[in-house]
């Protein structure tokens, strides 16, 4: 694996700590960064870990810091245009007292897609699908998975580029162990993960299921699941299988349905691969393309 580089020299915290980018569970800085090898200089977004109360318990401390290292290294192997860019880590000043480095990334203007979309209900819904599954195809080639799929993970860039982060369950194939804790958003877990503990439901065909959930709200501006209000409730709507019916989603056009429907199947190996969706996906953006080229729309 790459090394995590140490940045705190070209880093330079402007704010208390900021309005959270999509992951409850980190205090977070905005910042400017000094690249050395041209000058340029880019804001960032400093993460750190919520470590209150853990003075107690040496060895839940001990646990987190293994985590965040494990996250850092499976963050710095990702570079797409649909992924945040994770720059390096900073270590604060002492009179700052954090007890862990930050996560330093690319800031997102845009906020999470539900911020997104909630001051701009025209963007182009449809695109930024696209751009989940590009994202999430990306990590999945590379042997990534994401874990915590959900409109808080995924960030709207400079020109409404939507990237996934908030790789708080991310795992490598292959390895044993995911990442740090992270907040899991239940409407978006696929069914296998409420009946399994741990890394058993960090599987490519769960985080299908959450792209499809994800896709699912893009489209519509409502949750997957909206009329259930409790956890118990969700449990039993989705129990012997995922009962979401288009009707209860009016903003979503039926061929956008139908190219997503499949992601949240019941059977975890009955879901396409998100390669094979976003294959649907592109081939669908063409082909409507193509028929607007020629009617000359």
């Amino acid at each position: 694996m790459p090394p995590v580089v140490d940045i705190t020299p070209h880093v330079q915290i402007l704010s208390e700590p900021a309005t959270s980018q999509g992951a409850e569970w980190l205090s977070q800085y905005h910042g400017i960064y000094t690249d050395p090898s041209d000058g340029s200089k880019k804001k960032v977004l400093l993460s750190i870990p919520n470590t209150d109360g853990l003075d107690a318990d040496p060895t839940v401390f001990i646990r987190i810091l293994n985590r965040i290292h494990r996250e850092m290294h499976i963050w710095i192997l990702a570079h797409h245009p649909n992924v945040v860019q994770f720059l390096g880590i900073y270590k604060s000043p002492e009179e700052m007292q954090w007890k862990t480095p930050a996560l330093v990334s690319a800031f997102c203007e845009g906020g999470t897609i539900r911020d997104y979309l909630e001051r701009t209900p025209d963007a182009n819904r449809f695109s930024l699908v696209v751009d989940i599954a590009k994202g999430l195809d990306y990590l999945h080639r590379e042997g990534i998975l994401h874990g915590n799929l959900s409109p808080e993970s995924v960030m709207i860039q400079e020109g409404g580029i939507a990237a996934l982060t908030d790789f708080g369950k991310a795992k490598l194939v292959g390895l044993q162990g995911h990442t740090t804790q992270s907040r899991v958003t239940t409407r978006y877990v696929s069914p296998e993960a409420w009946r399994k503990k741990g890394t058993a439901c960090l599987t490519a065909e769960a985080d299908v299921y959450s792209f499809g959930m994800t896709a699912l709200y893009t489209l519509s501006g409502k949750e997957p699941f909206y009329t259930v209000e409790t956890e118990d409730e969700l449990r039993h709507e989705t129990s012997g299988g995922t009962h979401l019916v288009l009707e209860k989603y009016p903003a979503v056009q039926s061929h956008h349905w139908s190219l997503i429907e499949p992601c949240w199947d019941y059977d975890a190996k009955s879901r396409p691969s998100i390669h094979e969706t976003l294959g649907s996906l592109l081939s669908f953006s063409d082909a409507h393309r193509d028929s607007e080229a020629k009617s000359g729309g």
